[in-house]
């Protein structure tokens, strides 16, 4: 890590952003991050901690905490104070970053990774899965101030990012031979995590631009590029349930447990082997470290899309406006993805990112003017109440996204949701050229047919609605049998 200066009480460090593209700024860390690295030593006191774990001279502790009396003090290369100095701070993630982090994912992953270098777990690890606190039974864990004040952020509500995936498989990768929950050993477990966790999508994590990262610093060390480095896609096995995941060309996470397996259990003992195992390991948790720290302070991010977002202009009725936007995939195909609302957000499509294949498929994700992160979002300011409102300025925003990002019609798909339909079809009648195809999910193509049947469903007492709604009869008009019986909303 390379200090590079202080800024408003931090310290910065140089890191490579998206796509290897470095930053015009240095990342910097929070104060408190930067203390508990200096005092316990950080990536050095790390190395030592995988090097013992090599030689299987460390006991890697996930059956207990290391805060509980039977914890082998004389083991640990920590203080008991800073142990639980930095247990304290890491259980209420604003109190670690100082303020609260743009993306609490990103945040949950550095206080996971801290731990990690500083010896401390939780029995079950769960602090390790980057959002998932320790159980409530924990007295420092702050959980319940979490709970209370970022309910969008809690775990029970939330699936992973691919950030917390990848940091689960680490932790797991270490575990080695330890058999899991699942009955899985955790060099298993690993590939399981690294094949994007329960969500389960044919392309695991795919071109991870940590992976990107790696693939570039280690190409020079020649066991990590005989091992696993790859030019071209390939095929390889998840074994805790068999299936097969496509990686991406660069840097093959499943067959770097398989290496570092190799070596831990002596089949590769050679000096060079070793040497390539330790520095995988550290520039890898250095990189998803740094890699994390930019995320959490990343303005307006997206936890689940694992990118940066871009700012659209537009121009509406003589004004000018700022749309929050994100791309995600690298298909040939796109797809501009058309919110409900007014005033939702992109967040209901997140969902698509383990559904299509992003070697396929590019989701173009935006917010509508007055909604999620674009401007006039919030509806109290003037720039809300003066907002140009029609359909017609919403139907441009969209006209104008599709200029900005360049869609081509021949390979440009429209994609609404409910309020996203209406815009969908008035796109369609005013740009009729403009896109390929259409998706409509969610609401009907005619608003007076929709209002009709509402407005029939008043003389139905309650505990008959659902029994005729789901019955497939028209409450006006009888549905004819070659129709379908219950529309799904997309």
């Amino acid at each position: 890590m390379k200090v590079v200066g202080h800024m408003g009480g931090r310290q910065g460090i140089r890191n490579p952003g998206r796509d290897g593209i470095h930053n015009k700024k240095p990342l910097v860390l929070p104060r408190n991050v930067a203390q508990l690295l200096e005092r316990g030593r950080g990536y050095t006191h790390l190395e030592e901690l995988l090097g013992m774990q090599l030689a299987m001279s460390y006991p890697m502790l996930f059956n207990s905490t290391a805060l509980q009396p039977n914890f082998p003090y004389g083991c640990a290369r920590v203080s008991d104070s800073l142990r639980r100095e930095a247990w304290s701070m890491v259980s209420n993630p604003e109190v670690l970053l100082g303020v609260p982090a743009s993306n609490a994912f990103a945040g949950w992953n550095i206080a996971g990774m801290l731990l990690l270098m500083l010896e401390l777990y939780d029995e079950t690890h769960e602090i390790a899965l980057g959002n998932q606190p320790l159980l409530p039974q924990s007295e420092v864990w702050d959980w319940q101030h979490l709970f209370s004040s970022r309910p969008q952020d809690y775990w029970l509500f939330r699936p992973m990012s691919p950030e917390n995936h990848y940091l689960h498989a680490i932790l797991h990768r270490i575990e080695g031979h330890r058999i899991g929950e699942t009955g899985q050993s955790g060099f298993n477990n690993a590939k399981f995590w690294f094949g994007g966790g329960v969500e389960q999508p044919a392309w695991g994590l795919d071109a991870h631009p940590v992976y990107a990262q790696l693939a570039s610093a280690l190409k020079s060390q020649e066991p990590l590029q005989q091992c696993c480095i790859f030019e071209e896609a390939h095929i390889t096995l998840e074994p805790s349930i068999g299936r097969q995941i496509r990686v991406a060309p660069g840097w093959d996470p499943f067959a770097f447990v398989d290496y570092y397996r190799s070596v831990v259990e002596g089949q590769r003992p050679d000096a060079r082997d070793v040497a390539a195992v330790r520095l995988a390991q550290r520039t890898e948790f250095e990189l998803l470290f740094n890699y994390s720290l930019e995320l959490a302070f990343l303005d307006k991010a997206d936890p689940y899309l694992s990118g940066r977002p871009e700012t659209v202009p537009v121009m509406l009725r003589g004004r000018s406006y700022n749309l929050w936007a994100q791309r995600w995939g690298r298909g040939a195909t796109k797809i501009l993805l058309i919110h409900g609302g007014p005033g939702c957000s992109h967040g209901v499509y997140d969902s698509l990112v383990g559904l299509l294949d992003p070697a396929i498929y590019e989701l173009i994700f935006f917010d509508q003017l007055g909604s999620g992160h674009s401007d006039c979002a919030d509806p109290a300011s003037e720039c809300h109440q003066s907002m140009p409102m029609a359909l017609p300025d919403f139907v441009e925003q969209v006209e104008q996204v599709r200029l900005h990002f360049g869609l081509q019609p021949e390979s440009t798909i429209l994609f609404g949701h409910s309020w996203g339909v209406i815009l969908a079809i008035e796109y369609a009648l005013q740009y009729s050229n403009a896109v390929r195809g259409y998706v409509l999910g969610g609401f009907p193509a005619s608003l007076a047919a929709q209002m009709r049947r509402m407005n029939s469903l008043t003389k139905y007492r309650n505990d008959n609605f659902l029994s005729v709604l789901f019955a497939g009869q028209s409450l006006a008009h009888p549905v004819s049998s070659t129709q379908p019986r219950i529309a799904t909303n997309i």
